[in-house]
């Protein structure tokens, strides 16, 4: 079985390449990066603008068949994360589901950021309070704000015609250009803004600006659809727990592949906040703690270990999927045709322009 791993947030940009080399030849995860110098090297390049800022995510809805610009992601995240039967607590079919994430939008004088929540995270009696006043709001709509392991599901009483970027997308850019829009964007427009009074004046969030964190105060639209089947059984196997994935992975019908030609796909997610944020130390510590999961090296100076993925990762006929802001680059392993002379390593994480 072969095993491909998507590397988001692997791929920088030109202007970010000096700062983010000089963080790893401190931290040098030598065995990896060398291997990637040596690895044979194709190139896929996305021109949809739903996924400018996280190629991996139009990688992997076309692997998996994914319709749509963007694809549907929620109603396969609400089924995979449900407990009971498989059609437990669906909303009815007419209905759509989406994510609607609470987000913390940072004002400036020229633009409005976005940001996760993380400053410290919301505790669950936080979250809880903040969700039961949106689902108020929502209901005046009627519409349903529910949450399933800790992600939060938009469910409108009928279709509604928008199209928003999904969140990875947004992540650090300006609000203004990834708002959503469509036909039914000004119903949403209305709904966020009840929501954002609610939660102005609500006690958590005045006892989180007292404490000088973060405050809950706007919810990111994204991934809205319905249940349809998939055509494209893309992996035997499918490691993480990511929702999405696994809802995908469920949709699809089996592949019948022999085993040496069957496919297992494998996410580190660990590159993407660091990549969009800039901060290129810690971005570089995830390279390491990468390069320890894959077994090579010495253990990093910070690793992952908390939140990692324990399923361990055979290097034989393994293809590394490192991917960027337009751009995914396969890298696979031990190929005969691998390059004698090496490239640099510019040359392997530098997106082309």
């Amino acid at each position: 079985m072969r095993t491909i791993l998507l590397v988001p947030g692997a791929l920088l940009e030109n202007a970010d390449w000096d700062a983010a080399a000089r963080a790893l030849g401190e931290l040098a995860p030598e065995d990896l990066l060398r291997r990637l110098r040596r690895a044979r090297r194709r190139e896929r390049r996305f021109d949809s603008t739903w996924s400018d800022g996280a190629a991996h995510l139009q990688w992997l809805a076309e692997e998996f068949g994914v319709p749509g610009e963007p694809p549907p992601t929620a109603p396969y995240a609400w089924r995979a994360a449900g407990t009971g039967p498989i059609d437990a607590g669906d909303p009815a079919p007419e209905r759509q589901t989406w994510f609607c994430d609470p987000v913390h939008f940072v004002l400036g004088p020229e633009r409005t950021v976005l940001a996760p929540i993380d400053q410290p995270t919301l505790e669950p009696h936080e979250a809880e309070a903040l969700l039961r006043a949106a689902d108020e709001a929502a209901l005046d709509v009627g519409a349903r704000i529910e949450s399933r392991h800790g992600r939060w599901f938009l469910h409108t009483p009928e279709p509604w015609l928008i199209k928003a970027p999904p969140l990875d997308a947004a992540m650090g850019a300006s609000v203004e250009s990834r708002l959503p829009r469509g036909s039914a964007a000004a119903r949403w427009r209305r709904l966020l803004n009840d929501v954002q009074m609610r939660w102005h004046a609500s006690a958590v969030n005045q006892a989180r600006a007292e404490r000088g964190q973060q405050v809950a105060n706007g919810l990111w639209l994204h991934g809205g659809g319905t249940l349809a089947p998939l055509p494209n059984g893309a992996f035997e196997l499918v490691d993480g727990g990511d929702v999405v994935l696994d809802g995908w992975h469920k949709a699809a019908p089996a592949p019948v592949r022999p085993p040496r030609k069957q496919r297992r796909l494998s996410v580190w997610p660990h590159l993407f906040e660091p990549y969009w944020r800039k901060d290129w130390r810690a971005w570089a510590q995830s390279w390491a703690a990468l390069q320890q999961r894959l077994g090579t090296g010495s253990p990093p100076a910070d690793p992952i270990a908390a939140t990692a993925p324990v399923t361990p990762i055979d290097r034989a006929g393994l293809q590394l999927v490192a991917c960027g802001r337009r751009t995914a680059v396969n890298f696979e392993f031990g190929h005969p045709l691998t390059w004698l002379r090496p490239r640099s390593l510019r040359d392997c994480l530098v997106e082309r322009s």
